[in-house]
């Protein structure tokens, strides 16, 4: 849902929840939520005077305070480092096979495949 939600917001700059409520047919709180949630992971800012919140990642994934890694926006590292205790192996890289991130388990069966 995460992912989903990422997607939206970067794509059509839009970071309310009242919006990502009625895009991806969920609950108001569960909306809320995940905007928090990109706001920790620096996808949008905090709201402002009248409740708004900036996009801080444009929609090629370049965030506006940093340079891309490798085509790959930094909001999309950030999230994929929240999991790294995930049990399922996971690997982000870009298309040219470059290894942007990759969490205990993938390393874990990458080092026993190697052995």
């Amino acid at each position: 849902m995460f992912m989903t939600a990422l997607n939206l917001v970067v794509d059509h700059q839009n970071a309310s929840a009242s919006w990502l409520q009625r895009q991806v047919r969920i609950g108001y709180n569960r909306a809320a939520k995940l905007i928090e949630d990109l706001e920790k992971r620096g996808v949008v800012g905090p709201p402002n005077h009248v409740g708004k919140r900036d996009v801080l990642v444009a929609p090629g994934g370049e965030a506006d305070t940093g340079s891309l890694k490798d085509r790959v926006g930094a909001a999309m590292v950030a999230a994929a480092q929240s999991l790294d205790g995930n049990a399922l192996p996971m690997t982000l890289s870009t298309g040219d096979g470059k290894v942007l991130f990759e969490n205990k388990a993938a390393r874990e069966k990458r080092e026993g495949a190697a052995t």
